[in-house]
Order: C-alpha cells, then structure tokens, then sequence
C-alpha cells in the first residue's frame, strides 16, 4: 500500500495529523511574537558596570538598563544605562553564582564572567522595521571598555576567548541563575 492509498484510506488519522501539526505552528508563532504570559527561557545574569555586581534578571530583560546606578559611556555606541548581560562559566558549582557577586567573589568560587553583550538601542524604535527586526547586538570582554559587533572578527575571538576549559577535557559549564 501506498502513502497516498493510505493517506485516502485514513482521513481522520491525516486530519488529526494536520490539526496537531497547525496548532503547534500556531504556537510557535504566537510564542516568537511575544504572546503569552509565560516565559519558557531561563533567566540571566547581569553585570552592572558601575557597582561591579551580578544582579539576576528575567530572560526578557534587555541590555542596557540603569537599575539606579546610573550610566555607562559606552564609548562610540554612546552613554546608556550601567547594567548588560553578563555570560558567566564556573568551573565549580555554578550555582554558587549569586547576586551581588564581583569578579573578586566569582574567582572564589572558581567562576568568572567570559564576556559583556548589549543590545544598541535605535533611535526611531517606533518604525516597524526596527519591531519586526532584531537590534544589533554588540559585546565586549569582562571589563566593558571595549565593546564590537557580536559577529565581527573581534566579537567572535571575545567570544571564544570568554569560554574557556577547567582542564584539558572538562570545559567550564554556563552559570544561570536559579
């Protein structure tokens, strides 16, 4: 028997089939534009640039922010609120990473943040263009000071500099807050 004599044979099997496949798409658009009240991805780190500290933060939250410490002069992208998002690796327990932390408590507890990444905030964000694409993202190392397109040459080596191996077969594992 055939696909097709069998997709003819079972009608109410292949509708079944097709509604299932059409909700879920359904959802999966109405998840990627921002409906819903839940969110289904895992929180993240933030680093304030000006106080030095981790602070937790909702997955939705964008970078950069000011939290109340002010703003951070981000060299040619501008000045803007202190806070970005902060990818942090431990090669110990990451869930020893909490608020509040410095780079000083992070290397105590065999951790540390790899690199910074912002988003650059456009000034007409109104357009529909600027909805319906995403903001380039920049990132820099630890220290903030030098901040370059995600996927330039530069933000790539940032990247893969930030990662980094506990030993020669262990590689350090990402922290998210809990």
């Amino acid at each position: 028997m055939g696909m097709l004599e069998s997709i003819r044979n079972n009608s109410s099997t292949t509708a079944t089939v097709s509604i299932v496949v059409l909700l879920f798409a359904l959802f999966l658009i109405f998840r990627q534009l921002g409906g819903g009240s839940q969110s289904f991805s895992n929180p993240k780190w933030m680093y304030d640039l000006n106080t030095g500290q981790l602070v937790a933060a909702d997955a939705e939250a964008e970078s950069p922010f000011d939290s109340g410490s002010g703003t951070f002069d981000y060299g040619k992208l501008g000045t803007a609120g202190a806070q970005v998002e902060a990818i942090v690796y431990s090669c110990g327990n990451p869930a020893k990473v909490g608020e509040g932390m410095t780079m000083e408590d992070l290397e105590s507890i065999d951790a540390r943040i790899g690199y910074l990444t912002r988003t650059l905030q456009r000034a007409n964000a109104d357009s529909e263009e600027a909805r319906l694409s995403e903001p380039p993202k920049f990132v820099a190392g630890p220290d903030g000071q030098e901040w370059v397109p995600q996927f330039s040459p530069k933000g790539m080596q940032i990247q893969n500099d930030g990662f980094y191996m506990c030993d020669e077969s262990t590689p350090a594992k990402r922290a998210i807050p809990s």
